[in-house]
């Protein structure tokens, strides 16, 4: 997990409680409340609570449903294609065919999210809805 990601003012914003902070040779792969070494990178670490995340992505999924206009199918397509990476991880499913327009553009939006962890995932795509919520408008409570 990137920090700077992580302490983006929309994550802050949202709730995200980033804990610490380190940087790394490596890198790294959530295993519970810790670290895994998988491969060399550089960059840093962070670590921080789960639950508050987790509700907050949870909060960002439905305010997303009722923005005041629609996204372009361009920033839907990321829309999934965050969501997907955060809940499912990497894709695990084939292309659809090319008759199949929308199930493509999803696909891909989910596919160019490959390599993310579910946990930047989330950040990201709270990120992304305050954002939405800003450009597009949000009235309503969810």
């Amino acid at each position: 997990m990137r920090c700077s990601l992580i302490n983006s003012g929309a994550a802050r914003a949202a709730g995200v409680a980033l804990i610490s902070c380190r940087p790394l040779d490596y890198g790294v792969k959530n295993v519970g409340a810790g670290w895994t070494s998988t491969e060399k990178l550089g960059g840093e670490a962070c670590q921080f609570v789960t639950a508050v995340m987790d509700e907050s992505f949870q909060r960002a999924v439905e305010e997303v449903k009722v923005l005041d206009q629609r996204p372009a199918y361009s920033v839907l397509a990321d829309v999934y294609g965050l969501y997907k990476q955060a809940t499912v991880g990497d894709v695990n499913i084939d292309r659809p065919g090319m008759f199949d327009l929308a199930g493509r553009g999803k696909w891909d939006g989910w596919n160019g999210k490959k390599g993310m962890s579910k946990e930047e995932a989330m950040v990201a795509y709270i990120d992304l809805v305050e954002d939405l919520k800003k450009k597009y408008g949000f009235t309503k409570s969810v």
